[in-house]
């Protein structure tokens, strides 16, 4: 009897022993965890700091946070305490978020400490990158088209085109107008947050000397176009002057000038869009691209129909050229640049088609040749495409074929594919350009490698989180939250929680009936055992000696295994020894 009792006391013992044991490093913990708190706050101070960087990341603009923003952030999880916290409770925060619309996992994203923001990666996350724009032009002609476009690849589309009548400044083309009031495109569009623009389109330079000589005209238009943009909830104005007289420099900017702070008063959100073409060689003059750019949101420089006419075969987009006053998308973009251009607010629009010439021998026993048609991708690709093999001109970065027949004619046909159109893309990247543009939209029908490119080289994988858990929505925010706000107060009441069940078992073992049924029956001593391995699991967490979870499980796994150990000697001595 008197051993029997030594062991109870030697248990006891332990139990205090160890609890005093653990106190002391509660104490080392509450100071470690005091200077964590320091650290977070630093670090808190220079994410401050850099928030301009964190917003350029996002795609926002660089603005300072309001103090409500501010107040937020402050309350929300601190950086350090959120990498502890997803490190240690990932698989929770997954369990708890098994919908989340933003794709956040617990394994899928990084912190990124030079631009103090976490990153996100997942292939289902995959979309365009705001730091890019994807301008496309729809034109009316393609009709339904529009079905088969890939709009979460697009930042713009505008819809081709509402024709200046150069006298009224109205539309000369009711049809096409009538199309822009019911298509569905635009809803379409707009539920995949693709921008919506309306194009104006005005050529010729008899056309353009008349409307911008019109005053009167530009009030018509503004009111006909405002009207026509708010009807179908669309973003702004498109504006497609091609061939216009290097005279009216000016007036194109004066007529810019006016519809912007029209359409923005008339517009309900008081914001409009306004968008412009450049010409990629001829009459460029005529554009003050630096007050233009002043006045509108992008500029779209028209990077085709290089080559067009008789005898003048060659690329519609050349990359470069081998003749010294050449033209070329490199000379046009060094000309732009050169004179100041914004290219932060601007694209390069490129060719979804080809142009194809037809030739006949001559006395000569030379071609003459003389300008067939344009050809849109999709008839390249079903006439050529899968019979001929294409050759290559490296100094353009085009291909072509050329055909000849036994009736002394010929054809030629020069085009893009996605394999030199990313050679174009990365030119206009590598000048700086906010993207690229599409001319036009529904050429490439039937074939999806036009859109694979875009979705390659314009789309992201990684979207940037300033506070991964705060940007998470319901329950799981909340429970976090709560946990952190109340850290020290949970931590004491479960530590009290666990006692008092020790303690418990060891009063309530003192007693033989309780060892009898407890330990004489298979059953619940697994209980037990499971019930004191599960209180061990948490506690080397709060304690924080172990960081991996799979340590942890280990020690209360090998801890389960002694106390089952134990209990099996328990039951042998008390049946031995029963009073």
């Amino acid at each position: 009897m008197i051993k029997q009792i030594l062991n109870y006391r030697f248990v006891f013992y332990f139990i205090v022993l160890s609890l005093f044991l653990y106190n002391c490093g509660a104490k080392d913990s509450y100071f470690q965890a005091k200077r964590s708190t320091r650290q977070t706050e630093s670090t808190l101070r220079y994410m401050y700091k850099d928030v301009s960087k964190i917003k350029n990341a996002l795609g926002m603009e660089d603005e300072k946070p309001s103090d409500e923003d501010a107040k937020k952030m402050k309350e929300g999880l601190a950086t350090q305490e959120q990498q502890n916290m997803l490190r240690r409770y990932g698989y929770l925060y997954d369990f708890l978020n098994p919908n989340n619309p933003n794709k956040l996992k617990a394994n899928n994203f990084y912190w990124d400490s030079v631009q103090q923001i976490y990153f996100i990666k997942s292939p289902t996350n995959r979309k365009l990158s705001k730091k890019y724009e994807v301008f496309g032009w729809h034109p009316h002609w393609m009709g339904s088209a529009w079905e088969s476009y890939d709009f979460s690849l697009l930042s713009t589309i505008a819809y081709f085109a509402y024709i200046v009548d150069p006298e009224t400044g109205s539309y000369s083309n009711p049809a096409q107008m009538q199309e822009w009031r019911t298509t569905t495109m635009i809803d379409t569009a707009k539920a995949y947050g693709t921008r919506v623009l309306l194009s104006m389109a005005s050529h010729g330079v008899s056309e353009n000397d008349r409307f911008l000589s019109n005053p009167a005209a530009w009030n018509t238009f503004t009111d006909s176009i405002a009207s026509l943009i708010i009807a179908r909830n669309a973003d702004g104005v498109d504006l497609n002057f091609e061939n216009v007289p290097e005279k009216h420099r000016e007036s194109l900017v004066n007529f810019v000038t006016l519809l912007r702070t029209n359409l923005s008063n008339k517009m309900p959100s008081g914001n409009v869009f306004l968008s412009i073409t450049l010409p990629s060689y001829s009459t460029r003059d005529a554009f003050d691209h630096v007050k233009l750019g002043e006045l509108v949101d992008l500029m779209v420089i028209m990077g085709y129909d290089y080559h067009k006419g008789k005898g003048m075969t060659g690329a519609v987009s050349p990359l470069r050229t081998t003749n010294r006053n050449g033209i070329s998308l490199q000379s046009t973009l060094d000309y732009y640049v050169k004179n100041q251009l914004d290219v932060g607010k601007t694209v390069l629009a490129l060719p979804y088609y080809g142009a194809q010439w037809k030739g006949k021998i001559n006395s000569k026993g030379v071609y003459d040749t003389y300008f067939d048609k344009d050809v849109p991708y999709r008839e390249v690709m079903n006439l050529y495409g899968t019979t001929y093999t294409p050759q290559y001109d490296f100094v353009s970065m085009t291909k072509y074929f050329f055909l000849e027949f036994g009736d002394s004619t010929s054809v030629e046909c020069w085009y893009d594919d996605a394999s030199t159109l990313e050679k174009k893309y990365n030119l206009a990247l590598s000048y700086g350009l906010k993207g690229v543009g599409i001319w036009a939209l529904g050429y490439d029908n039937g074939y999806t490698d036009l859109w694979q490119l875009i979705d390659n080289r314009f789309t992201s994988d990684t979207t940037g989180v300033v506070n991964p858990i705060n940007e998470a929505e319901g329950f799981p925010v909340s429970m976090s939250s709560f946990m952190l706000k109340y850290r020290d107060i949970l931590t004491l009441t479960y530590l009290l929680f666990a006692l008092s069940v020790i303690i418990g078992w060891v009063i309530a073992f003192a007693d033989w009936r309780v060892r009898t049924g407890i330990l004489g029956q298979q059953f619940f001593r697994y209980l037990f055992m499971l019930i004191m391995t599960l209180l061990l699991v948490p506690l080397l967490s709060i304690m924080n000696w172990f960081t991996d979870e799979r340590i942890i499980i280990l020690i209360a796994f090998l801890f389960g295994a002694f106390v089952f150990y134990f209990i099996q000697k328990m039951q042998v001595t008390f049946n031995t020894k029963r009073p």
